[in-house]
């Protein structure tokens, strides 16, 4: 049994003494020294090899089982640190326009794969960031039970003592499993990934999952959940694709695309230049006046 997916809460449950068991936690999370019972588990972590861009992020080619190979990624801000962990490696839901999707679904990742992954950033740095983001490979609530396990371990104050609030999944938009996110954890943000502004159902079908997920659905459940926890709040994502999902017109198509369309409005672009702040922020009102955390960013669009 791996250390990296056991809380204190569950070792006290199989057996070991509490302060055995926080010393533990505190052992793995680099905050005490080793001590005895840590041998009777397997405490090694995965092989992985680190690429260094230009930018300051890290890229981790986390090596599991021997066969699997996921990637984690370190984002370096000006203010913070973030790791990004992968929670399957490949994913089933197959958009079009994600790599990892074009490999399909190889295998769900245990909790301790999953957070194995964040003690590989932690000892890289030689600190504990104090930011996850479930938004690596796979599609985090295809594999719920496992990362909320990571969560609880993450969090646990007398290990790495991620603020639960300071974690993020991303989904592309399953309603009844981010129902049960909710219910189960205080992570505070889920960021719908789907693409729910696309106006035909021809652009739906090559941006949006092959799963079916209607926007209004995601848009209702997170706002429901905004109103029962204010203060943590909700994040919901539109996401948009040059001459596909970009123009007014796709954003005020019928259904799914209104419903994106009042949270999220357009936000002004110029060729070769990036959104002016006030833009961004008048484009956050909206959202924000319903009980839900806007984030906006831009991208260039591809090449040929």
């Amino acid at each position: 049994m791996h250390l990296a997916g056991l809380t204190e809460q569950a070792l006290m449950e199989s057996g070991v003494r509490k302060a055995h068991a926080r010393a533990l936690v505190a052992w793995f999370a680099g905050r005490a020294a080793r001590p005895r019972a840590a041998d009777a588990y397997e405490t090694e972590l995965p092989r992985s090899e680190a690429v260094h861009d230009p930018d300051g992020t890290v890229r981790f080619a986390v090596h599991l089982d021997g066969r699997t190979v996921v990637e984690t990624v370190l984002i370096e801000h000006a203010t913070r640190r973030t790791v990004c962990v992968s929670s399957q490696a490949g994913c089933a839901r197959g958009c079009v326009f994600c790599e990892t999707g074009r490999l399909g679904l190889v295998r769900n990742l245990t909790a301790a794969e999953i957070v194995s992954q964040y003690a590989i950033v932690a000892r890289h740095l030689g600190e504990r960031p104090r930011n996850v983001v479930f938004m690596g490979m796979g599609e985090p609530l295809d594999n719920l039970e496992e990362v909320l396990k990571a969560i609880d371990v993450l969090r646990e104050p007398a290990g790495f003592a991620v603020p639960e609030r300071h974690i993020t999944v991303s989904t592309v938009g399953i309603v009844p499993k981010m129902t049960e996110l909710y219910a189960r954890t205080k992570a505070h943000a889920v960021a719908g990934r789907a693409q729910m502004a696309a106006r035909t159902t021809a652009r739906r079908d090559r941006l949006r999952t092959a799963h079916r997920i209607a926007a209004v659905d995601v848009d209702r459940r997170s706002q429901r959940f905004a109103n029962r926890r204010r203060r943590a709040g909700a994040l919901l994502r539109r996401a948009r694709r040059a001459g596909e999902s970009d123009s007014f017109e796709s954003r005020t198509g019928s259904g799914a695309a209104r419903a994106a369309a009042r949270s999220l409005p357009r936000v002004p672009e110029v060729a070769g230049r990036r959104g002016r702040a006030d833009a961004l922020a008048h484009a956050a009102r909206p959202a924000s006046r319903r009980g839900l955390r806007a984030a906006g960013r831009t991208e260039a669009p591809a090449e040929g």
